[in-house]
């Protein structure tokens, strides 16, 4: 029987846990960060969270006129509404089970109003700061 000899052109360095993980480590780590690399204020209306309102959008929030998209967001509504029903509808639900289902739906756009009202909140600081700059 020939004899058979292990591979001589270099030793094989084992790959143990330690040398597994370590490439998937840096990519995953890549992937994770590049849209932070990417991500940036690209310009004038780059930051909305800190720039400052015009002087039209004040005015008009201020007079209480309605925004531009105020008559779609109304629409919207009520497509969500029917939507709301016709799903109801569907799921044949008892009596007592659409109440749960009602009073799901009058909680949500509860917390959605209260998020509105912060957020005018917000608005209506941002236009006295604006003003007071002036």
């Amino acid at each position: 029987m020939p004899s058979t000899t292990p591979h001589t052109t270099g030793a094989r360095r084992s790959t143990g846990p330690s040398r597994r993980w370590l490439l998937p480590a840096l990519c995953s780590a890549a992937l994770l960060a590049s849209p932070m690399a990417f991500a940036g204020h690209h310009g004038p209306h780059g930051d909305h969270s800190r720039g400052k309102p015009s002087a039209e959008t004040c005015e008009r929030f201020q007079d209480g006129r309605e925004g531009r998209h105020q008559q779609r967001w109304q629409q919207h509504r009520e497509r969500m509404n029917e939507r709301h029903a016709e799903v109801a509808e569907r799921l044949e639900l008892t009596p007592a089970q659409r109440q749960t289902w009602d009073t799901i739906r009058d909680e949500q756009q509860a917390k959605w109003q209260e998020r509105m009202a912060e957020r005018q909140d917000r608005m209506r600081e941002r236009c006295q700061e604006a003003t007071d700059e002036q």
